[in-house]
């Protein structure tokens, strides 16, 4: 932007509605403020400011990227889903945004190895997994651990903790 003195800003803006409204995003940001720029959108929504001219007779010959972050209107669905990007601890090097459930091990990861995470009321909670998983008659719940395997499927890594029904026949 520009003011009455023909000064130029270089705050940066978001508009969430094509535009309607608007909210300031950073009154100060690192570039110097330019006109005659280009800004151009690559595939991952990253934008970027490229060159321009100051208000005197000097030409930027530089590029500023701005990556999207969950604060770019990232609508999650569902109770207990979170918005995580590459400024949260975990998620480094993410080129957007993305939805994970709340019981995801890089955000929660308290659970003992035989128990599970459930998503109560939008909370984390650490169940036992025979709780919820019904055996027939003769039969017992176990339960494989998370990093482990269920007996049928030796080879084949579990993410959480699993029920599974034994039988108590010879």
């Amino acid at each position: 932007g520009i003011d009455v003195d023909l000064q130029r800003y270089h705050d940066t803006w978001r508009s969430k509605d094509s535009g309607r409204t608007w909210m300031l995003v950073n009154a100060a940001p690192p570039w110097e403020p330019r006109y005659e720029h280009t800004v151009v959108v690559d595939r991952h929504d990253s934008l970027y400011l490229i060159g321009g001219m100051s208000s005197g007779d000097d030409r930027f010959n530089d590029v500023w990227r701005s990556e999207r972050t969950c604060e770019d209107d990232v609508q999650c669905p569902g109770a207990g889903m979170m918005c995580r990007d590459g400024t949260h601890s975990n998620f480094g090097g993410l080129p957007n945004p993305v939805c994970v459930d709340i019981c995801d091990r890089r955000i929660f990861d308290k659970c003992d190895v035989k128990e599970a995470c459930r998503n109560e009321k939008s909370k984390a909670v650490c169940v036992d997994p025979c709780h919820f998983h019904d055996c027939d008659s003769g039969h017992v719940c176990e339960v494989a651990p998370r990093d482990g395997a269920l007996p049928s499927t030796p080879h084949a890594t579990l993410d959480v903790a699993t029920a599974f029904c034994l039988s108590c026949k010879h």
